[in-house]
């Protein structure tokens, strides 16, 4: 049997056709994403390469050929754009080229002259210099603040690293500059070391030393003591003086406690805290803490706080009724505080404060003026606490009197059996004058009902004060200001006054002593009074000198008595070498011829009976002791002066 073969074709399915195109489509996209992938990291590399090249062309510049730059900025620029060759879109190589150099090297889109231009130049030789300019040699630092190492470096070969090593133990390594590190270095001594080394593999090792201490607690002390009690409503001053003697440690804060309760944190200086507390027992502290973390505590302070106690007060008088005015009323307040202090008294009068008293005793002093009144009297301690006191008070309307003392002079002085004139002017605005009254250191002297007002008096010797009373129709009173006066008694200093062989009456002398018969009391301040007879005639001479038989011409003052008067009245002629002038005084029958002597001064003069000076010489110095020496007519006889009077 014959067999017979046919050929038999047929294409690809749909199906088969869309896979295929898949696949193809697949396939394609893997080949497209790898080209792209491969072109761009073929840039990438090209572009670092371009990078790289660009950064050490500009290194070895600034070494070799600086005039090629114009400022720091390129060298900025270069640096950082090394970085961002990183970034995921890059600038290009060409733009990195956009540098400007100096005049007439600008090449924009190229970097092959620039390269070209910096790599031909021959890298200088030579040894790099360095220096630690931080810390300085011998510094000390506190324990857990970190250190920080800085180094210079100059170099003509371009510094490659800096290292830096601890006690020769390597700490770390540093490219660019600034070449500086921080460390934290444990307590001891350490040797800091930096070493350069550059582009010529050249280097150079500076070196310091210092040491780290531990960290001292910070010194913290109360400022005065405060302890004790007080009163609630009392501020405390919480104050402290905080230090740190630890090299650079300064005091960050300063906590006030009471108790385990915060009162206050303070971070500046002056550390006082004002607290006014309620009432309690508290150990009050306050804690510094440095920027070291060290810490410390004042010992603690015993305070207690306690309500306050009002204070007790006394006010006199309490109450006050007058028919007159104006009256002198004053008012005296007795506070006291148990628990604290008293800070002040205040007296109020119908609701007004007219005085603030902050010291012991408390007084106010009213000029009365008519109504009712009320006068308050309020005290206060030292916790805010007060307590009062009150006073009523009825004044009527009768106004008292004026009065006052218009003679003798305050000041003046007298000689005891002078007789006074005592003199007072009185008024009343709404009435009249009914009495007035005179005293002398209080004892009444004399009343007088009808104006003029006045009275004589015959003090004896001593300090007087003076005043007068007045009353007035509806028997309101007043008293004058007060005056004073002086009278003046002699000393006891008696002159004897003698006659040889004779009595002091004989011969012709004729007058005496007044009051006495052969002796008178003179003194500084004094006199000596002399009695005349109607027929007496004699001499008399005061002298500085002792002796009785001295010369007439060394007499201070002489004195002629005679009958040779007109009328009976007799002349003392008085001759006073010392004032150069004759004086002429005459007596009556029952005047009275006085030698007076007033703070070393003399003067003679005669007197009537009424007191009255009939004629004096002027006042006259006495230059010594003085003496008084009497004679008969004829002078031949002499009485002396067993004694005188010094004057000083």
């Amino acid at each position: 049997m014959k067999i017979r073969s046919r050929s038999h074709s047929r294409g690809f399915t749909l199906v088969e056709a869309v896979v295929c195109v898949a696949v193809v489509l697949f396939l394609s996209a893997v080949v497209v994403h790898r080209v792209q992938n491969a072109r761009s990291n073929a840039q990438t590399a090209r572009y670092r390469a371009n990078v790289n090249q660009l950064q050490s062309a500009y290194e070895r510049a600034k070494l070799t050929c600086p005039a090629l730059l114009t400022n720091e900025s390129v060298g900025l620029f270069a640096a950082n754009a090394a970085e961002s060759a990183l970034l995921s879109a890059p600038l290009s190589a060409d733009d990195l080229a956009q540098i400007v150099l100096a005049s007439g090297t600008s090449i924009p889109g190229k970097t092959a002259l620039f390269v070209l231009r910096t790599n031909s130049t021959q890298i200088p030789d030579g040894v790099p210099q360095i220096s630690i300019v931080q810390p300085a040699n011998g510094q000390v630092f506190i324990a857990g603040k970190p250190i920080t190492l800085l180094a210079e470096v100059q170099s003509t070969a371009g510094i490659v690293s800096v290292a830096f090593a601890d006690n020769n133990q390597p700490l770390a390594t540093v490219y660019t500059q600034p070449y500086t590190l921080n460390v934290n270095a444990g307590i001891g001594t350490h040797s800091f070391t930096a070493t350069a080394t550059d582009a010529n593999n050249k280097s150079t090792t500076a070196s310091v030393g210092i040491t780290v201490i531990a960290n001292h607690a910070p010194t913290i002390l109360w400022n005065g003591t405060i302890g004790g009690v007080f009163n609630v409503g009392t501020t405390l001053s919480l104050s402290v003086t905080a230090m740190d003697e630890d090299p650079g440690d300064r005091i960050t804060r300063v906590e006030f406690y009471a108790g385990p309760d915060l009162l206050a944190s303070l971070v500046d200086s002056p550390f006082t805290f004002p607290w006014t507390g309620p009432a309690g027992v508290y150990q009050v502290t306050a804690k510094a803490y440095d920027d070291n973390g060290g810490s410390a505590a004042t010992v603690p302070l015993q305070i207690q706080i306690v309500d306050n106690v009002a204070p007790t007060m006394s006010l006199s008088p309490t109450s006050i009724t007058l028919d007159s005015y104006p009256d002198t009323v004053d008012f005296n307040a007795t506070a006291q505080d148990a628990d604290g202090s008293i800070v002040a008294v205040q007296f109020y009068l119908d609701g007004a404060l007219v005085l603030t008293d902050t010291q012991a005793p408390y007084s106010w002093t009213w000029q009365t003026t008519p109504g009712n009144h009320e006068i308050q009297a309020v005290a206060q301690d030292n916790g805010g606490k007060t307590v009062s006191r009150t006073c009523t008070a009825q004044i009527g309307n009768n106004q008292k009197p004026a009065v006052a003392v218009t003679s003798p002079a305050t000041g003046s002085t007298f000689w005891t059996g002078a007789v006074l004139t005592l003199t007072a002017s009185a008024s009343d605005a709404d009435g009249s004058i009914s009495s007035v009254k005179f005293y002398a250191n209080g004892t009444l002297i004399a009343t007088d009902t009808t104006s003029p007002y006045s009275t004589t008096w015959t003090p004896t010797a001593g300090n007087y004060s003076l005043t007068a009373v007045a009353t007035d129709n509806q028997n309101a009173t007043r008293t004058s200001s007060a005056i004073s006066v002086q009278i003046k008694a002699p000393e006891s200093l008696v002159w004897n006054i003698l006659q040889s062989g004779a009595s002091i009456s004989s011969g012709n002398f004729n007058g005496s002593f007044k009051g006495a018969s052969s002796t008178q009391t003179i003194s500084q301040n004094g006199r000596v009074e002399i009695d005349i007879a109607s027929t007496a005639y004699w001499e008399m001479g005061l002298s500085t000198s002792s002796d009785p038989s001295t010369s007439y011409s060394s007499w201070l003052a002489g004195i002629n008595v005679s009958g040779n008067g007109n009328g009976g009245v007799q002349r003392c002629d008085v001759k006073v070498p010392g004032w150069n002038q004759n004086y002429t005084l005459f007596l009556g029958g029952s005047d009275t011829l006085v030698i007076e002597v007033v703070n070393n001064q003399v003067r003679i003069y005669t007197r009537l009976t009424d007191g009255s000076i009939r004629a004096s010489t002027p006042w006259g110095a006495i230059p010594g002791t003085l003496y008084v020496h009497l004679y008969n007519n004829n002078l031949s006889s002499i009485y002396g002066v067993t004694g005188g009077a010094i004057y000083r």
